[in-house]
């Protein structure tokens, strides 16, 4: 489990009334042509395998660490006349972060303006804990979708009309609970370094990487080329998990269609039984990862006796922050991600052809400009 602190944001924020949340949801839906009512509109990755690894080799991609933070999207909206921020989760609940207002370089404030990113923790020397918002995408700016444009002009439209702006504003460094940077993001040709210099230095906690493509768009929803990479024991399964009171055994359920669908049995881990115990509940989404090594007691309903294997999913951590698990496409994604086992050696083995190809493409590039410019000529 993390030993890092995860953001309260109880301390800075609040969830809105129905009126207000249904203003936002709407908003959100209709500028960014939602085709869900209900959809987080947030791009998910999937997990790295042998098969999709393979667009690292063709594709120009940028490579961040995967913070162990809360995903949110920013919504900086005008409600009641009055400048607002409001984070969106994954469960589509809507909190207004209170007298914090996000300036333009013009010193007015931003309106329509939607960014994806993260809330962690940073631990700085003395045990100073300093709360940041990660922003690693945009999607709108002041009424403009930019959700089409490449990875690059989304993050430089980020930096230049969110991040600079609030750099060079005294009154929000003053007042503001937490502060607002552009995720570190380097080119993947580039891989060595964040295993060498970014992870090492990090703050905050971190779980893995995740490598978006530069000239896709951004994707509502999950997207089958940004990819995320773990190593093989870190990672992990959302799952609800419930108890059988009559056969006295855990379930752990992914969802299929919707609805929930029966994937295992679960011997409970200490650490599970202490959050059951404090909170009454047997009941929740938990995120757990697999152990080989585990032996799981289940239950064989045919022959009405129970029974133990080896190897079982073992508890991280309870998912509040969730209110559906992984569904069963992605379960199978990062169970296949397991088998094909890509450590940290293996991806690092094919830095050499990623540097090449990418080499590759960028003089392909020059050719083409300089023959465009001689055909004008």
């Amino acid at each position: 489990m993390s030993t890092h602190t995860l953001p309260d944001l109880d301390k800075f924020s609040h969830l809105v009334d129905y009126r207000e949340s249904q203003v936002v949801l709407s908003f959100i839906k209709n500028k960014l042509e939602l085709k869900r009512k209900n959809q987080f509109p947030g791009m998910q990755p999937v997990s790295m395998d042998k098969q999709n690894i393979s667009f690292l080799l063709n594709e120009d991609y940028l490579v961040c660490e995967k913070s162990d933070g809360i995903r949110s999207l920013l919504v900086l909206l005008f409600y009641g006349g009055k400048p607002r921020t409001y984070l969106m989760d994954r469960k589509n609940e809507i909190r207004r972060a209170e007298n914090i207002w996000f300036p333009t370089e013009t010193s007015e404030f931003h309106n329509e303006t939607i960014v994806d990113g993260e809330f962690v923790v940073d631990i700085e020397p003395g045990n100073i804990r300093r709360l940041r918002y990660l922003i690693f995408d945009c999607l709108m700016l002041c009424g403009q979708n930019v959700t089409s444009r490449n990875l690059l002009v989304r993050l430089g439209k980020a930096e230049v009309f969110i991040v600079k702006p609030i750099r060079n504003s005294k009154a929000y460094q003053a007042n503001s609970p937490f502060g607002v940077y552009l995720k570190r993001m380097k080119k993947v040709i580039e891989l060595q370094k964040q295993f060498d210099e970014v992870l090492p230095n990090l703050r905050h906690g971190n779980d893995g990487l995740i490598f978006t493509p530069v000239n896709e768009p951004y994707i509502f929803g999950t997207s089958s080329k940004v990819l995320k990479w773990k190593s093989p024991e870190m990672n992990t399964v959302d799952f609800i998990v419930t108890f059988d009171h009559e056969h006295d055994v855990y379930n752990l359920y992914c969802n299929q269609k919707g609805m929930p669908m029966f994937y295992a049995f679960y011997s409970p881990d200490d650490e599970f039984l202490d959050w059951v115990s404090h909170n009454n509940n047997e009941s929740c989404i938990i995120e757990c990862y697999f152990d080989k090594e585990k032996i799981t007691k289940g239950f064989d309903f045919d022959k009405n006796s129970y029974y133990e294997d080896k190897g079982g999913w073992k508890f991280m951590r309870v998912r509040t922050d969730k209110d559906t698990p992984n569904d069963f496409s992605i379960v199978d994604k990062i169970i296949r991600s397991i088998t094909h086992n890509i450590t940290k050696d293996k991806l690092l083995k094919l830095q050499p052809v990623i540097q090449e190809n990418w080499e590759q493409r960028e003089e392909s590039k020059h050719s083409t400009k300089k023959i465009k410019a001689d055909d004008v000529s």
